[in-house]
């Protein structure tokens, strides 16, 4: 989903084009504050801060690991 950012678009193309030059490594960053994330409901019931209901980065963040493949490919 986050493919289609104007933002991560943007960056895809820089790099295509070689914009940024010859990228060999990446150091990839996302985080969340749990309260905040969804101020409609209590982070504390739901998957995302909750280890047994699965919670945690693989699941949470599945979204933004994409992104980082989308951008950088496998290797």
């Amino acid at each position: 989903m986050m493919r289609y950012d104007t933002g991560i678009k943007a960056i895809k193309q820089a790099l295509e084009q070689g914009q940024i030059g010859n990228v060999t490594s990446a150091i990839v960053e996302w985080g969340s504050y749990l309260p905040g994330w969804h101020p409609w409901e209590d982070y504390r019931d739901g998957y995302a801060g909750t280890k047994n209901l699965g919670g945690g980065a693989v699941l949470t963040c599945s979204h933004e690991i994409d992104t980082a493949r989308y951008l950088f490919g496998e290797n």
